[in-house]
């Protein structure tokens, strides 16, 4: 209940300008959808996963690269300004991982609003111990992303042997270790409610609105501030051959996000941001 109380109270405090917050859900199950408490954006009785039905019980959670007990990262740091005042043209990345009992196939969905016209896109990612071996992977044109653990991680293996549910303090001499994440091939998920504005930004349309908003008519709501809604069904939660099956799993994503020169040109975009929330959840096939 701490826990809760204290998510609770960091969405109440959020400011509405000049921040991004990834907002990461916690424990999804099939009875019940845990979220995190947020603003009128996204209703309270909102349960992302009711898009799909899911059939049999699981325990699927999001974490941070690495099985860790991140629930959330902000993104305010983003820069598509440099110095000059020129547009930087390379997106931002943030690891991310699925993990939780065995399942044969998964479903991600991510939601999010639009008052950036940033793009969204998720990628498969692997993890290595060294960075040697993650750039041999790959390749010359590759993405490789530097993750330092920190805080505190699940004792859930990287094979997937071990899952207590228990989160674990990271041990002194383990703080500052690196692990290094290449970008694999993007998902082939779609947005369920897109439509495109006048200015050629991609945009939500009513279609799901009634369950973002129990309480307000669409009138009430500022067009960007109505939640895009982006699904990927069937994803493999171990590798073919894996000598793993039944046993808990962990599966690292990339999400990468990016933007348009010609925004930040018109200024639809720039350092100093409006707020966005960004919302993923999993769940059994």
């Amino acid at each position: 209940m701490a826990d809760a109380t204290q998510k609770r109270s960091r969405f109440q405090t959020l400011t509405t300008g000049k921040k991004v917050q990834f907002v990461i859900a916690s424990v999804l199950t099939a009875s019940l959808i845990v979220g995190l408490p947020v603003f009128a954006w996204f209703s309270r009785q909102r349960q992302i996963a009711e898009l799909q039905q899911i059939r049999e019980p699981d325990l699927l959670y999001i974490t941070a690269a690495n099985a860790e007990d991140v629930k959330y990262f902000d993104l305010s740091t983003i820069r598509v300004k440099d110095s000059n005042n020129n547009a930087i043209s390379e997106p931002e990345y943030y690891p991310f991982a699925v993990a939780g009992k065995y399942v044969n196939k998964f479903t991600l969905q991510m939601a999010h609003t639009t008052n950036n016209p940033f793009i969204y896109n998720i990628y498969e990612g692997t993890a290595y111990t060294t960075r040697a071996a993650a750039e041999t992977a790959a390749g010359q044109n590759g993405v490789v992303l530097e993750y330092k653990l920190n805080g505190e991680w699940s004792t859930l293996a990287e094979n997937g042997v071990i899952l207590t549910g228990e989160p674990k303090p990271i041990a002194k001499s383990e703080q500052q270790t690196t692990i290094y994440i290449v970008k694999g091939n993007q998902l082939s998920g779609s947005y369920l409610n897109d439509t495109t504005a006048a200015d050629g930004r991609t945009i939500a349309d009513t279609t799901y609105h009634a369950k973002s908003y129990d309480d307000y008519s669409y009138s009430n709501i500022v067009r960007f501030e109505e939640p895009l809604y982006w699904q990927c069904s069937g994803i493999q939660s171990l590798p073919a051959g894996s000598p793993y099956v039944g046993y808990p799993f962990m599966k690292t994503f990339v999400l990468e996000i990016s933007w348009t020169a010609e925004d930040v040109a018109a200024g639809r975009i720039n350092n100093d941001k409006e707020t966005d929330i960004v919302y993923l959840s999993a769940f059994r096939k």
